[in-house]
């Protein structure tokens, strides 16, 4: 249970399944017809992630940001195809993102959050950790 708690409650792990988290934003583009010169708006949705809300007016911070998120893009796929099928844990693969403690603190934070919004339910955190994916993970682990 240890190994588990470890793995689990890891700034790696967390950081990873920030990367990994985003909701769906609606936006609409707006679109110059050149033959009529006429403005028609499209809507279209994009995935947000989750750490791209966070706010802050400090270039290293965005540095760190964009330099987690390329790293993120190469190390994602082997991350997600080992944590679902590798009889051991990615410790060295989620090292490698070498991500920044802020992105932990995010998923921390927003199950704390929502904890404390929901006056204490853990049928509410555990519908976050669901769509975070972290379930899917735990119930894994915990059935090998």
């Amino acid at each position: 249970m240890h190994l588990i708690r470890l793995a689990f409650v890891n700034g790696d792990f967390l950081a990873f399944m920030c990367m990994n988290f985003s909701v769906p934003e609606a936006r609409a583009e707006i679109i110059k017809d050149e033959i009529t010169k006429t403005f028609s708006s499209i809507e279209t949705n994009v995935d947000r992630r989750i750490w791209c809300f966070m706010r802050h007016n400090w270039p290293a911070v965005t540095q760190a940001q964009r330099a987690c998120h390329s790293r993120y893009k190469g190390l994602c796929a082997p991350i997600q195809s080992a944590l679902q099928q590798c009889s051991s844990f990615p410790w060295a693969l989620l090292t490698h993102l070498e991500a920044a403690k802020f992105f932990s603190n995010l998923i921390e934070s927003l199950i704390g959050a929502i904890y404390i919004d929901s006056n204490g339910s853990m049928a509410a955190c555990t519908d976050l950790l669901e769509r975070l994916g972290m379930m899917g993970y735990l119930r894994r682990v915990v059935g090998e």
